[in-house]
């Protein structure tokens, strides 16, 4: 089965659900709040549709910025983390099966029963979130989410990018390979501040006159700071530029 591992921080502490992937829909940032005095807490808009927000039961102040978005809801976390491939631990059946002896005892099996099992993600164990104690939040906290009148909008879900310095990203697929800044040779012409050759003559862009070189089709950008991240697409439909935003902060896409 394939899960998408997430994280809500919430008044008391962060819980770490695994949230099942086959049966999602797609994933937003757009939030619409209810109407007051209404019993739901708000709407995620997707694709022209409105689903009503829902997430962990019994959860005191839980901080949404993603919305997963499956047939009939929107699950609202603070995180997503990744989508792996994982046979989940099950949750012994028999433990619902027996009746409690006291009150305590009931509390800790209404509050198990919030899983069906674990998932184990380099070290890290996620809970199998069960769907039959989904509730609409009462007092959540929407952190930085868009709301529906602003102007982007969302293209793409979660995919793998590369970040160049601190100023821009690139999908993972569209890099060549990343070589040494030594083999780079300077020289100033217009925005290129050199160029490296990598079976033909590539250009260069220096970033911060960093070690590396991260070759691309026909450009290449000199950088220190190379690191792997996962975000959301998102596209102003006037201007037609693309960011990344991630929990790191948001950057340029250099589209090739």
């Amino acid at each position: 089965m394939r899960f998408f591992l997430c994280e809500i921080e919430h008044k008391v502490g962060v819980h770490c659900l695994a949230l099942p992937s086959n049966e999602l829909i797609g994933v937003s940032t757009i939030f619409v709040p209810a109407p007051q005095g209404e019993r739901v807490f708000g709407f995620a808009e997707y694709k022209g549709r409105l689903y009503p927000i829902v997430t962990h039961a019994e959860l005191e102040m839980p901080a949404f910025k993603y919305f997963a978005i499956y047939q009939k809801f929107a699950f609202g976390v603070t995180r997503i983390l990744a989508e792996v491939e994982s046979t989940p631990t099950p949750l012994t059946e028999k433990l619902f099966s027996e009746t409690p002896q006291d009150s305590r005892s009931e509390d800790v099996l209404k509050d198990v029963s919030h899983y069906s099992g674990i998932v184990v993600h380099e070290g890290k164990i996620y809970y199998v979130y069960n769907f039959i104690n989904l509730r609409a939040p009462v007092n959540a906290n929407v952190v930085k989410a868009r709301f529906s009148q602003k102007v982007e909008e969302r293209q793409e879900s979660i995919g793998s990018f590369i970040l160049l310095g601190e100023k821009y990203a690139i999908q993972k697929n569209q890099v060549k390979t990343i070589l040494s800044a030594n083999l780079m040779t300077s020289f100033k012409v217009d925005q290129f501040d050199g160029f490296i050759d990598y079976g033909r003559i590539i250009p260069v862009i220096n970033l911060d006159n960093g070690e590396h070189v991260v070759v691309l089709e026909n450009i290449a950008y000199r950088t220190g700071k190379i690191q792997l991240a996962n975000g959301f697409v998102l596209e102003h439909p006037e201007k037609g530029e693309k960011v990344l935003e991630t929990d790191m902060g948001t950057f340029k896409i250099i589209e090739v």
